[in-house]
């Protein structure tokens, strides 16, 4: 799962108001898996980062071994309001993985 801070967003109060719908998030997948998809608000940066920190899922989803056997959630969190989770699990939108005592 990955979810975006409000300060992932060029305008992050119209986002926390916002009703998130499906083509919105049908909007976010685009932007973040087509180079020729319009931005729907999001800061620069935050596409790359979305594909800097896809490779931790590798890491995350192969072959279980001893020490990955014992670990059930795993997060990461980034600077700029990137923020990947797995198991998935609904999160407020007011959520700020930046505000997190890493």
């Amino acid at each position: 799962m990955v979810k975006f801070g409000a300060e992932a967003f060029k305008d992050p109060y119209t986002y926390l108001g916002l009703d998130e719908t499906v083509p919105e998030i049908e909007a976010y997948r685009r932007f973040m898996t087509s180079t020729s998809s319009p931005n729907p608000g999001f800061k620069e940066d935050i596409r790359d980062t979305v594909i800097a920190t896809r490779k931790v899922e590798d890491i995350w989803f192969r072959e279980k071994m001893d020490y990955t056997k014992y670990l059930v959630w795993r997060y990461i969190g980034t600077a700029n309001g990137v923020f990947r989770m797995t198991p998935g699990t609904s999160l407020a939108k007011s959520y700020d993985p930046r505000k997190r005592p890493w």
